[in-house]
């Protein structure tokens, strides 16, 4: 173990006596070694700055730990805004993408996407199998209601079906609620094509159809579905005559985990993003051209100031004679681009400012190393932060060019275009020219382009809260969403740290198999056993190589779950990234192994043979209990299961049968399984003796 050295171990006047001790020596001329002498007072200076440099030296600073943490591969998680989920009450209402509501408590939120004047509404819901079209919309509608599409009380193949009386312009957006009833919580998904269960979708009338984003990972949460809306989809009547657009959804491989249960359905839910955005630029390419126009049709370009620069053969320069157009289409720029750089590659950049905040993006530049500028955000955090700094080329030219945000500058050479933000006490640092590049001196060199401000942690708010639209103050109630957060804390990053050091993502021993088998991305698995040496593939089961094989079981409402073929490749696969180089690991299903429980009770008044079953139950089934895979069947466990219950007095005589052949009974009627054998209950036999207590 590493000792700390205690760097502060001299007081002040330990560090004056040894340097008053060395004037003999050094200097026998030196006799007055009063205090009154200007040496004297010149040796007590340097002892306080020594003692001051002792002191801080032998502190651990933030910064120091903060850096210390990256060194050993940990990170700080930074700051994230909330989101929240509304539902529009106001039908064919438009509202540009980053329109700002407003809580009564003054917390702004920006639309995330746009809502468009043409906005979609969902008529019907139908469930539609081989008996015929079931109308389920009130059961949809009802709060707190599910419904489970794929099995509407049939055991043949069911459809879902969504009938639209209206649609939106280019997309479909429709928000998913997906009810968990199962206790085992499903793993986040590592990719966004992953999903446990295949579901096709289908356009009637136009055929089928894949989603442009499925943040629902084919039912499996909650989120959004979006589809595109191609042209030749046309309506389909219903047996009323009235006709709709329907989406078809038909569940083709249900998978081996749940039963999908949807709980909400709905076409007109949003998400709005807690945070204020002061300035954003976007990167487009144009041609050259005398009158190039450029428009954007969010809620910053309508009410915002345009700054554009453009990129030439010789460098980014700033277009003064731009002109702003304002029309029907969008809001925008118009400009010469005859000369930008036609290589194909972006060379326009428009920044996009609020109003109200521009003169505060401007900052002058003291040409200084170390320059620091203060900013005026109110106690709130940046979660974005990008500048245009004049930048000193190569070539004597002083031309904007952007700068990007670093932790820190002891990583940067004297030409790396970074700065440092701190958000504590709202400052912008440059480096010294040896440490980061210097802003060369100059009127508004410095321009904050991308700039959103947001409250993080204390933005969260409420379900049921009212926000307002600040155009038309119109309503809406928030339904929930992400929390937002404040950054981590040094601490608690590397608590975190040694958290993931005490579970390191390598298989090593069988617990590592057993557990990284538990946690492979976007699946559910209820019990994972890892057996070293064992091969299923060999007569004997003994294998002749390295090889570790894990039983897997996936978490279902089924009474014996079966990992299907999906199921165990993402375990293989997960498992095989984190194997040793020269070790073989094979996942395999259970090998299900049923029972039968023959007892002998004695009890003090009736009990329900279902009681009895339940029990007995409870104790064989693999994930309760304790029980995992591989476990011998303990007489004694059974006994005592039944034994805890109600009336029961006592248990006379208890037998335990296996089906499979390979089970052995030892002597004290204890049943040992092969090792990857999973029992379930098949037959209980109670024979009941009343003895009514009196």
């Amino acid at each position: 173990m590493l000792q700390s050295r205690n760097l502060d171990d001299q007081r002040y006047q330990d560090i004056v006596d040894h340097a008053i001790g060395r004037i003999p020596l050094l200097c026998p001329q030196w006799t007055n070694h009063n205090p009154s002498d200007p040496g004297i007072t010149m040796i007590e200076l340097m002892a306080w700055y020594k003692e001051m440099q002792q002191y801080h030296m032998n502190r651990c600073t933030e910064d120091i730990r903060r850096k210390l943490l990256k060194l050993a591969g940990g990170d700080i998680r930074g700051a994230v805004p909330a989101l929240c989920g509304f539902k529009l009450l106001v039908r064919d209402r438009r509202h540009a993408a980053m329109s700002r509501l407003e809580t009564p408590e003054g917390i702004v939120f920006e639309l995330r996407d746009e809502i468009s004047d043409q906005q979609p509404h969902i008529a019907h819901f139908y469930v539609e199998n081989a008996s015929g079209r079931t109308d389920v919309t009130t059961m949809v509608d009802l709060p707190e209601a599910e419904i489970q599409p794929f099995s509407f009380g049939v055991s043949e193949r069911t459809d879902f079906l969504i009938a639209l009386d209206a649609l939106p312009k280019g997309q479909l957006k429709m928000w998913f609620e997906v009810s968990d009833l199962l206790s085992v919580p499903r793993n986040p998904f590592e990719r966004d094509d992953q999903a446990p269960r295949r579901v096709r979708w289908y356009m009637e009338g136009l055929g089928e159809v894949t989603p442009a984003l499925d943040e629902t990972h084919a039912l499996s949460g909650f989120g959004f579905i979006t589809f595109d809306i191609p042209e030749g989809w046309q309506k389909q009547p219903d047996p009323d005559g009235k006709e709709y657009w329907y989406l078809r959804a038909v569940l083709e491989d249900p998978g081996c985990e749940e039963t999908v249960v949807l709980s909400n359905i709905s076409a007109r839910t949003y998400v709005a993003v807690q945070q204020e955005t002061w300035s954003r630029s976007r990167l487009v390419t144009v041609e050259p051209q005398e009158a190039c126009q450029v428009l954007f049709t969010d809620a910053m370009a309508v009410e915002g100031a345009f700054t554009a620069f453009l990129r030439t053969p010789e460098g980014w320069e700033q277009v003064n004679d731009a002109a702003e157009v304002r029309s029907p289409e969008g809001c925008g720029i118009r400009l010469d681009s005859r000369r930008a750089a036609a290589d194909g590659q972006p060379n326009l950049r428009i920044v996009c400012s609020d109003p109200i905040h521009y003169a505060d993006l401007f900052h002058d530049s003291t040409g200084l190393p170390g320059m620091t500028l203060q900013l005026e955000l109110g106690g709130q955090r940046a979660v974005s932060c990008g500048l245009i700094c004049d930048t000193l080329l190569e070539d004597g030219s002083v031309r904007p060019e952007v700068w990007h945000r670093v932790d820190d500058f002891y990583s940067c050479g004297p030409r790396d275009r970074v700065f440092v933000y701190d958000p504590v006490r709202e400052t912008i640092r440059f480096g010294d020219g040896r440490h980061g590049a210097m802003v060369p001196k100059g009127h508004a060199a410095v321009f904050l382009m991308d700039l959103a401000l947001s409250m993080c942690g204390s933005g969260n708010i409420p379900v049921g809260s009212r926000l307002f639209f600040s155009e038309g103050h119109e309503a809406v109630e928030c339904m929930g969403g992400f929390l937002g957060a404040d950054p981590e804390t040094v601490d608690g990053a590397a608590a975190r740290f040694l958290r993931k050091l005490n579970n390191p993502d390598k298989c090593v021993s069988a617990e590592d198999y057993e557990l990284q088998a538990r946690k492979t991305p976007g699946l559910r698995v209820a019990s994972a056993k890892a057996i070293p040496g064992f091969d299923p593939l060999e007569p004997t089961g003994v294998s002749r190589c390295s090889v570790v094989t894990v039983v897997v079981i996936p978490a279902s409402e089924s009474m014996h779950p079966v990992p299907d073929r999906r199921f165990l490749d993402a375990v293989q696969a997960h498992l095989n990234r984190l194997r040793p180089i020269c070790t073989l690991v094979r996942v395999v299903p259970p090998r299900y192994i049923g029972v039968t429980v023959s007892a002998q009770l004695r009890t003090g008044g009736p009990v329900p043979e279902q009681r009895l079953r339940d029990a007995v139950e409870d104790i064989l089934t693999v994930g309760r209990n304790g029980r995992s895979i591989g476990d011998t069947v303990l007489l004694n466990d059974v006994s005592m299961s039944l034994q805890r219950l109600p009336l029961v007095l006592a248990v006379s005589r208890i037998e335990v049968r296996a089906d499979g052949v390979d089970c052995v009974r030892t002597e004290t009627g204890d049943l040992l399984l092969p090792k990857n054998g999973a029992v379930y209950l098949r037959k209980c036999e109670f024979n009941v003796q009343y003895n009514r207590l009196h």
